[in-house]
């Protein structure tokens, strides 16, 4: 077999595990959400790793792959109004109909029942454009779960979707470039991006500054995508290597404990994103029978993500004490089973309106 019939066939490889790496990821990061629920957002997550809490990683992982899909379009000539086109329809109807069933489920059960006047509706009709036109997905909804850990948020883990947005937006854009002048462009951008967050979230931490929360935030997501970006660039390269590029997960986890043992560094947190990074692309493209199980899973990404906060919200309100080693794997079970089934009907049905729209055409 030729080297670029191969690199086509671990690019299938890919593409068929790619729903299957991404839930993993979003159930680690529901497991991460609800360990802190019934304590609130000051306690650490379990599992976290050094200090740093799986949805940290889980979400920047997102990014990433969100990086390497979002390049893969790109060079099939998928850019400006046409990218954007497939991003929408691929998520804010979606999005759109489970924020609005999320509300019309949990309002009329939990909602203040005094608050019924046009403000009430004014308040939900501004809440439902923040999140689906991802202005400030997630943002605080007072009147429903008030007296929650985390109050008035209804589907808090949504949060980072504005920031993807923005990332689409500026990748349609730019994505017009020639890709001579594209892809070493990217590739600088991602080792930038990366050098300056290393230094600036250093910075605010050594100095102890809070107002810089918001950028570096932005900064965070933006390298990761940057990075899925230029790996998938540069993804023939990383392919030759084969069964070697398991030094790259070790050898990041290695720098982060090193430096972890001797003296805290902001290089502990970008050297574990490096190495779940590397790890998630080994488990994408190397050909390994365990591997194989991940293949063509249902895409769960985002239901799983619109779904599980809620779910953990409702079961607290009626059993907050609970502890959680029950509330957990119930939680995100039944959050599972209700994002299966959600999906199921959703692509039912849109595939019975695809089905009419041509038979009418």
């Amino acid at each position: 077999m030729s080297f670029a019939s191969d690199t086509v066939s671990q690019e299938r490889r890919l593409l068929s595990r790619l729903n299957a790496v991404r839930l993993c990821l979003v159930i680690f990061i529901a497991i991460g959400y609800a360990s802190t629920m019934p304590r609130g957002p000051e306690y650490s997550e379990i599992l976290n790793l050094y200090g740093y809490d799986p949805s940290w990683f889980g979400i920047q992982l997102l990014f990433f792959l969100s990086g390497l899909m979002a390049m893969r379009s790109l060079e099939q000539g998928r850019a400006g109004i046409r990218y954007l086109r497939s991003r929408f329809l691929r998520n804010i109807p979606l999005l759109a109909a489970l924020t609005v069933l999320t509300l019309l489920i949990l309002f009329p059960l939990f909602g203040t029942p005094h608050d019924e006047g046009l403000d009430f509706w004014m308040r939900l009709g501004k809440y439902i454009a923040l999140t689906v036109f991802c202005i400030d997905p997630g943002v605080p909804i007072q009147g429903l779960m008030d007296d929650a850990k985390y109050m008035c948020l209804v589907q808090g883990s949504i949060w980072t979707l504005r920031y993807g947005a923005i990332m689409h937006i500026i990748t349609a854009v730019s994505g017009k470039i020639d890709h001579r002048l594209y892809r070493p462009f990217i590739s600088l951008a991602a080792l930038g991006s990366t050098v300056l967050y290393l230094i600036m979230s250093h910075w605010t931490a050594v100095n102890a500054i809070d107002n810089l929360a918001v950028p570096l935030t932005a900064l965070r997501l933006s390298y990761a995508f940057l990075i899925g970006m230029a790996l998938w660039s540069h993804r023939a390269q990383l392919l030759r290597m084969g069964k070697s590029l398991w030094a790259l997960p070790l050898g990041f986890v290695f720098i982060a404990s090193v430096n972890y043992i001797v003296s805290w560094t902001s290089l502990i947190e970008v050297a574990l994103t490096l190495a779940w990074m590397s790890l998630s692309f080994i488990l994408l493209t190397q050909p390994h029978a365990l591997f194989d199980r991940l293949k063509n899973w249902p895409d769960l990404t985002l239901t799983l993500l619109l779904i599980n906060w809620p779910v953990a919200q409702t079961i607290l309100l009626f059993r907050e004490d609970w502890p959680l080693a029950i509330f957990i794997p119930l939680s995100v079970s039944l959050s599972l089973l209700l994002s299966y089934t959600a999906r199921q009907l959703w692509d039912q049905n849109i595939g019975r309106l695809s089905a009419k729209r041509k038979a009418t055409h």
